[in-house]
């Protein structure tokens, strides 16, 4: 079951877990599986069912950037890993 790794400044949303274990196989069953998991979480990343499109938060496959992909029927592994990186900003 792939690991979805939560950045420190989003764990107020998760209650304090840095790590959501998710049953999915494919990328798209995402959005749902984290609105059970973590629906604070999920109401802040995402909007219908798709990333929210301001960029605050990122998605990386393994290293890989997938943000856009989102809704690829991409298959994920049980040793998968999805980190949710908060975009900085600022000046």
């Amino acid at each position: 079951m792939p690991i979805i790794k939560i950045p420190e400044a989003l764990l107020k949303f998760t209650g304090g877990k840095s790590e959501l274990v998710l049953e999915i196989s494919s990328l798209p069953q995402l959005p749902h599986s984290l609105l059970q998991a973590a629906p604070l979480l999920h109401e802040i990343v995402f909007i219908r069912g798709t990333a929210r499109p301001c960029g605050f938060v990122n998605f990386y496959l393994d290293g890989q950037l997938i943000s856009d992909k989102l809704n690829n029927p991409i298959p994920l592994l049980d040793h998968s890993q999805i980190d949710l990186v908060a975009a900085l900003s600022g000046g």
